[in-house]
């Protein structure tokens, strides 16, 4: 037999149900908020101890920052201290530049004024003109670099270093090729003109003192042509009156010391002549000097205002 519920006992039971859904979804509610309140307080201090990492980072690099831009700023200042130092330099070495041609006037009227130029041909070498300008440094000694066009191709920085030490940069041909520069005279003026356009690109100047290869003399019956183009383009001239004698191989450092002494003859005015190229020559230079020196001369280098010693007339 089939139980009928009293219609007042079914309102009791579905007003029942209700009450138990309602309080079981506020449950739900409670739970997911404290599970969520939770997962975000988590998440927060996290964070905040990963900022808590970072910020000491941050500081680091501002730091840094700060002591890049200061070292940039002394970076700065240093550059335009060296360049203000440079400039001073170059007028100094240019009011001493002017100097010279009196000096070397006065030697030539008084036989007590001593002067002496020490000349370096067919140079720039890698191994030995460093070697050289070092040399020259340690004795505060100033002198002139006749220098070849096709080396100094190969050693622009050497060119630089001699320019920068404030020595003399002449020319000396570009090819140093006898039966080329002495075919004619136009081949002659243009190998000089390569070379100085070598020079230019390598330390931004043109040399206006040349020495002719093998001396003006070589020149021969080509000389007055020669000479009168040279004239025309601005350069001057310069031989020799005294030489290591360096130009001939076998030599030792002595020897050539002594060839200079020899060839010196008493000379108040001379002009030396010596290659950049050998051990030998680089042994002599300490000796070759200390002799000047001790016999009162002045070592100079040579400028275009002077009157130079010249084979050829």
């Amino acid at each position: 037999m089939e139980r009928k519920i009293r219609p007042d006992t079914a309102k009791i039971i579905g007003k029942s149900s209700r009450f138990w859904m309602i309080c079981a979804i506020l449950i739900i509610g409670i739970l997911c908020s404290t599970v969520l309140g939770a997962w975000a307080h988590g998440k927060i201090q996290k964070t905040s101890g990963q900022l808590g990492k970072l910020n000491p980072q941050l500081e680091q690099i501002k730091t840094d920052y700060q002591m890049a831009q200061q070292n940039l700023e002394e970076l700065e200042n240093a550059v335009n201290s060296s360049q203000e130092y440079q400039q001073k330099m170059q007028e100094i070495q240019q009011q001493f530049y002017q100097l010279i041609p009196q000096i070397d006037q006065k030697a030539q009227e008084n036989p007590n004024v001593k002067v002496a130029y020490l000349t370096f041909d067919d140079g720039p070498s890698g191994t030995y003109t460093p070697q050289f300008l070092e040399v020259l440094k340690e004795h505060h000694i100033l002198a002139t670099f006749f220098v070849v066009g096709n080396q100094v191709e190969q050693h622009p920085e050497i060119v630089q270093q001699i320019q920068q030490q404030g020595h003399t940069i002449a020319n000396h041909s570009y090819s140093h090729d006898f039966n080329k520069v002495y075919s004619n005279p136009t081949a002659f003026i243009n190998d000089i003109e390569q070379a100085n356009n070598a020079i230019e690109q390598a330390c931004g100047q043109r040399a206006k003192i040349i020495r002719f290869p093998g001396g003006s003399a070589t020149a021969k019956g080509q000389f007055p042509a020669i000479k009168e183009l040279l004239n025309q383009k601005g350069y001057t001239y310069v031989d020799w009156n005294a030489s290591c004698g360096d130009g001939r191989s076998g030599y030792t450092g002595d020897q050539l010391y002594q060839n200079t002494v020899n060839s010196i003859h008493g000379n108040n005015r001379v002009t030396i002549l010596m290659h950049d190229r050998s051990q030998a020559t680089l042994d002599a230079l300490p000796k070759i000097i200390s002799y000047l020196e001790e016999n009162q001369y002045l070592i100079l280098p040579l400028t275009p205002d002077q009157q130079m010693v010249q084979q050829k007339k």
